[in-house]
């Protein structure tokens, strides 16, 4: 199956524009990847010439049972090495579709690695679903709502078979 044809790259284009469009409402200039197929990172936006992040896209719902989201660990580690190495720090942006969400939350990666308790769970934490790491939603910052059209399509294009935890 070519890459631009899968169900989660559709639903991951989807979430990159809008994220896109957000930053560039807010003055920023963004770069995209023009490579075909997997890139280290989603987008770099610049303003003023003078700040410069690096922002990760991810279009999916939070999960059910617990007020918190995830990423795969092996791209948390990832970004968290990016972060370190060339000292600009990563954003992670959720587009989600989720019922009690229909929002785009953000937060630099520096903050979400910092231990958090939150109704007895540990943050980051790497063990209640294997090889996801979640963050709390209450460490995240809301960045626009999504509009009930957009939140069809996303819903349109789950790939998700299952009840998240």
């Amino acid at each position: 199956m070519e890459w631009q044809s899968k169900k989660t790259v559709k639903k991951g284009n989807i979430g990159e524009e809008i994220v896109k469009n957000a930053l560039e409402r807010r003055g920023y200039s963004v770069y995209k990847s023009v490579t075909n197929g997997a890139h280290p990172f989603d987008l770099l936006a610049v303003k003023d010439k003078r700040e410069f992040l690096i922002a990760e896209v991810k279009t999916k719902a939070r999960l059910n049972k617990f007020k918190a989201t995830g990423i795969d660990a092996r791209h948390y580690d990832d970004y968290f090495h990016v972060m370190e190495k060339h000292n600009i720090d990563v954003i992670i942006c959720f587009v989600d579709e989720h019922p009690e969400e229909e929002r785009i939350y953000c937060q630099k990666l520096s903050r979400l690695a910092a231990e958090y308790e939150e109704d007895g769970v540990s943050y980051p934490n790497f063990s209640i679903i294997k090889g996801i790491v979640l963050f709390p939603l209450s460490k995240m910052v809301t960045i626009e709502n999504l509009t009930s059209e957009t939140v069809l399509k996303l819903k349109e294009l789950s790939t998700r078979n299952h009840d998240y935890l």
